[in-house]
């Protein structure tokens, strides 16, 4: 997402392509306080965004469930929705 990677954003409402994509996301913009991820089928990992200390709230779109697994059974500061 080359138009806002030298941006200081705090929140993101969209679509992630990929979890490198993602994960790319993640590491320029460790100031992200609320993402809200749409058609997120291609997403198995949201393990990146636990890296990001200023996250409070994750939603995701029910197609991205299976991503929220990768989740599981780890400590994070952030609150997670799943529709």
């Amino acid at each position: 997402m080359q138009y806002v990677a030298q941006k200081q954003i705090k929140g993101f409402v969209g679509q992630m392509g990929s979890d490198e994509t993602l994960r790319l996301f993640v590491e320029q913009h460790p100031e992200l306080e609320e993402v809200s991820l749409e058609d997120g089928y291609n997403l198995t990992d949201l393990t990146p965004m636990l890296e990001l200390q200023n996250l409070n709230y994750v939603h995701v779109w029910s197609d991205a469930a299976r991503a929220g697994s990768s989740l599981d059974g780890l400590e994070r500061r952030f609150h997670l929705e799943i529709d």
